[in-house]
């Protein structure tokens, strides 16, 4: 996943340099039609909104901070993540300390959950009956 993003990401920086930022980029590099502008916004320019980082030199001191029950849910069909979403899950389990917290991803979701939603409701009304 991280090559073929990087791979969008020279192409999109190129189109910029170009002055193509309105063009579409190809259909697989994001989960629903996106701009150059708009892929560059998320992809290279989110440093500042992206305090998660999913990524092992992350300590996650926002995400530490909080205190009460976390819930966080991934899929693994063309997820807007770099790295496998079982090492994603187990990364997270290891770097947060909330023992309140419920991590997981449901197998064969994608971003917006599509023909999963039933599994991703049950998972949220047993995390609120927790």
């Amino acid at each position: 996943m991280r090559d073929k993003f990087n791979t969008y990401l020279d192409l999109a920086e190129e189109k910029e340099k170009s002055g193509l930022k309105n063009e579409l980029m190809p259909k697989d590099a994001f989960i629903h039609p996106i701009s150059v502008k708009s892929f560059l916004r998320y992809a290279r320019d989110n440093k500042e909104i992206n305090f998660a980082r999913y990524s092992e030199d992350n300590e996650f001191e926002k995400l530490n901070n909080i205190d009460c029950p976390i819930m966080m849910r991934w899929g693994n069909n063309n997820e807007m993540i770099l790295q496998n979403a079982e090492e994603l899950v187990e990364l997270i389990n290891q770097k947060i300390n909330n023992p309140k917290k419920d991590i997981l991803f449901i197998d064969g979701a994608d971003h917006g959950y599509h023909n999963k939603e039933e599994i991703l409701a049950e998972q949220i009304l047993k995390f609120i009956n927790n």
